[in-house]
């Protein structure tokens, strides 16, 4: 758990990579329609771009998103399932506990627009139960994203706060005039 905590960026690179893998997986086995080769560079964008999730926590979601209303648009037919539920899950939590409130808002209403494109191409979600498990998936999505709202306002209330700001890895400018990436803050 310490290895996690030391070393952000490592974790980032791993999930990004597994849910890359996992969509690429989906694509390749059959279970998005439309031709394997375009939706295979289509879906690079669904989970590789976590890496960055972040530093720019928008860009995930809105190439996800992207990603996810381009295919339904182009193929009438519109990929579901885990493959794109675990990266959309990732990348709305992530908006919100790494961007500011416009970012985690912009990212909310990206999100739940693509996602209503998402449903509106997708013919099996006609009846009352198909119609239930597409409400069901844009639910998940958005109580990821509240939870890391809720948790991130939380954290900037605490007092460790501005402990934590003295501790971040300083711009190039500060470094360059004392010599070190951290601040020497004896608190940290």
């Amino acid at each position: 758990m310490r290895l996690l905590r030391s070393r952000p960026f490592l974790v980032d690179g791993v999930l990004a990579a597994c849910l890359g893998a996992l969509a690429q997986w989906m694509v390749w086995s059959g279970s998005v329609a439309g031709p394997r080769v375009a939706m295979a560079a289509l879906f690079l964008l669904v989970g590789f771009p976590l890496v960055v999730r972040r530093r720019a926590p928008l860009v995930p979601v809105v190439l996800l998103i992207t990603a996810i209303a381009v295919q339904s648009v182009a193929t009438s037919d519109a990929a579901e399932g885990a493959p794109l539920l675990f990266p959309a899950l990732a990348s709305a939590y992530a908006v919100a506990a790494y961007g500011t409130r416009r970012i985690a808002a912009a990212g909310l209403l990206v999100t739940l627009a693509g996602l209503g494109v998402q449903i509106a191409f997708d013919p099996l979600a006609r009846t009352a139960e198909e119609l239930w498990a597409a409400a069901l998936f844009v639910l998940l999505v958005a109580a990821a994203w509240l939870s890391s709202t809720v948790s991130a306002r939380r954290v900037s209330r605490s007092p460790c706060r501005s402990t934590a700001n003295r501790c971040r890895i300083q711009p190039r400018w500060v470094r360059r005039y004392t010599g070190s990436y951290r601040s020497r803050s004896p608190t940290c």
